[in-house]
């Protein structure tokens, strides 16, 4: 038992070369690339105001420098739109065809998902858009399995725990919010009651995974800019988000650093909730934190100190009014992405880059909001279901663990937007169909 155990441990490396040579691999990768290509075909590439600064921004502290240098590359090759989506279309469909390989063995479940995920129009939408989601979700797929395998196969192998957290920093460096998914392995080990000193030292693992993995990023920060930090946006997104409860809370009274001492001249009025929710405190030069930021003339190199110092304003504010955060910002924020349609830009926007890139901006369009109702409805009956039938095997809550750690921290990571909740569409179908197959087999 133990020698087969110990064979089995060369996931994920092997088994991904095993699964490749199958035709199951296939059967996935040829539905989704059809039907992803489709909808390229049919819908268009998609841009979205973040799209330029990816592009024309390749190093930067406000959006993490991978995708930006997977663009670059890409645009030096052909600079196409349609030829950048079809590769990112390529690198999904292969990404799901591995993911699916590794979770579902039965032909006709790995089929039906392949099929599902194919016309699922979330992952097709950001597969085929100048959008960070297009790298970030092939990750999160990769990300799931290597989970999944880690905490299945710890007791013989402590590697795949240092390349779970190269994963983690793989797609931090694509999204900032990345890092939140080095919490799911912590609450797996209380979940599997697996919390022994062996699991400390996985871990730990999964932090050197993670720091080793960021470690040219930072390398080439350090070159360009004189620091290690390339984060220079959390603190900031995480002001925006509590700036509505400044007023009720001590910071106002006893400020600690200069950006606190700065704000105590505003006026309420300044720091309103729907101010926060719609992300204004981020970009409008007339509200504090940019008008300091001006003020101040910061160099682009003293960026990610300026993020850390706003950082503990925002941390201070939430801990001295966690509940009225909840209520002011969470709440409100969370009902608004589900009542308002995402923001799609105005058509011309940036004329030249449409010229350069020979493709023409989509029309405006509110699907974001009806695909985020429907795969959360969708996740909360789910979770039910899983809830009320009882046990169920590792990877159904591994996937639940992800998604809901992950829902509960947006709030707290970034502002509330359809986008940061789309991602997990793929995640949730996986569920679905597993639940499929277990209800076929009773």
């Amino acid at each position: 038992m133990c020698a087969q155990s110990l064979s089995e441990v060369k996931v994920p490396f092997a088994k991904i070369k095993e699964f490749i040579s199958r035709k199951e691999f296939w059967y996935a990768f040829f539905i989704l690339l059809i039907l992803k290509s489709i909808y390229l075909i049919v819908a268009r590439p998609a841009f979205e105001i973040d799209s330029w600064n990816y592009i024309e921004c390749v190093l930067s502290f406000d959006y993490p420098p991978l995708y930006p240098y997977f663009i670059y590359l890409l645009r030096l090759i052909y600079p196409n739109a349609y030829f950048t989506c079809f590769i990112q279309v390529i690198i999904l469909a292969a990404a799901v065809a591995v993911f699916a390989s590794l979770v579902f063995m039965d032909r006709k479940y790995l089929i039906v998902f392949s099929i599902l995920v194919g016309l699922d129009p979330a992952s097709s939408y950001y597969a085929c858009s100048f959008m960070s989601e297009a790298l970030f979700i092939p990750f999160l797929l990769i990300y799931v399995v290597l989970l999944y395998k880690a905490f299945q196969f710890s007791k013989y192998n402590s590697n795949i725990f240092l390349i779970l957290g190269a994963c983690v920093g793989m797609m931090y460096s694509v999204r900032y919010i990345g890092i939140v998914f080095l919490i799911p392995p912590v609450l797996l080990i209380f979940l599997l009651k697996q919390m022994n000193l062996r699991s400390v030292k996985h871990l730990i693992w999964i932090l050197i995974g993670f720091q080793l993995s960021v470690l040219p990023i930072r390398y080439k920060y350090k070159t360009n800019f004189n620091t290690y930090q390339f984060n220079g946006f959390s603190g900031r997104i995480l002001w925006n988000n509590a700036s509505a409860i400044y007023p009720a809370s001590k910071v106002r009274k006893t400020p600690q650093n200069e950006f606190e001492k700065y704000l105590m001249p505003f006026p309420d009025s300044y720091f309103t909730a729907d101010l926060a929710i719609r992300g204004r405190q981020l970009w409008e030069d007339t509200l504090p934190l940019r008008k300091y930021g001006l003020e101040q003339k910061l160099k682009f190199n003293e960026m990610p100190h300026y993020n850390q110092m706003i950082l503990q304003t925002a941390k201070r504010i939430i801990l001295d009014q966690p509940w009225l955060y909840f209520k002011k910002q969470v709440i409100p924020g969370f009902l608004t992405i589900l009542k308002e349609p995402a923001i799609i830009y105005p058509k011309g926007y940036e004329a030249g880059f449409f010229k350069t890139y020979q493709f023409k901006i989509r029309p405006q369009i509110s699907i974001h909001r009806e695909m985020l109702w429907f795969y959360l409805s969708l996740f909360v009956l789910i979770s039910l279901f899983v809830l009320l039938k009882g046990p169920h095997k590792h990877i159904v809550i591994v996937l639940l663990t992800i998604c809901w750690v992950y829902i509960a921290l947006i709030p707290f990571v970034g502002i509330q937007d359809s986008r940061l909740y789309l991602i997990l569409s793929l995640p949730i179908l996986t569920i679905c169909v597993l639940m499929m197959k277990k209800q076929s087999a009773n």
